[in-house]
């Protein structure tokens, strides 16, 4: 009886060992860009914040580009080729990609719609093809501003 017990032990610790090793080292529950999460080897906590593109003062009020977002982060400490940025607009499922050295801590983000939520995944590669990496432990989410003005349009007030 004692061996039975001994032997269906050894069998459990197996089988749990063998499915924590299947498990994806990131968790991707609930993720826009769940394919970079399931891929990743690590994450880290970047501290993505994100900021208006070139900032104006209109009617008292800190206004940005409608078509631009500044992001900055922290890199990671393990030591990385580049890093990459993917961009999504979840309304059309439209993704674009932009990459860097990987000394960089901040990128601007042009081409984007006015008045439109995006979501972004930072991945730190770690050879040149990006075939290994890592990702920010979050997806971030900024939305552009309204669109205040246009060459061939009047300004709108924001406070008239």
């Amino acid at each position: 009886m004692k061996r039975l017990l001994f032997f269906l032990l050894i069998v459990a610790v197996v089988i749990l060992g063998y499915l924590y090793l299947q498990r994806p080292a990131v968790d991707a529950t609930g993720k826009l860009h769940a394919d970079l999460y399931r891929g990743a080897s690590d994450s880290w906590d970047p501290g993505i914040q994100t900021f208006p593109f070139r900032p104006q003062d209109i009617d008292g009020q800190t206004v940005g580009s409608s078509t631009a977002i500044r992001l900055e982060w922290k890199q990671p400490k393990k030591t990385y080729n580049h890093f990459l940025l993917t961009v999504t607009d979840p309304a059309t499922n439209t993704t674009t990609r932009e990459s860097g050295e990987h000394d960089r801590v901040s990128l601007d983000i042009t081409g984007l719609k006015p008045d439109t939520q995006y979501v972004f995944a930072l991945q730190a590669c770690f050879d040149p093809r990006c075939q290994t990496w890592m990702i920010a432990q979050d997806e971030t989410t900024a939305r552009t501003p309204v669109e205040f003005w246009s060459e061939d349009k009047e300004p709108i007030l924001l406070n008239p």
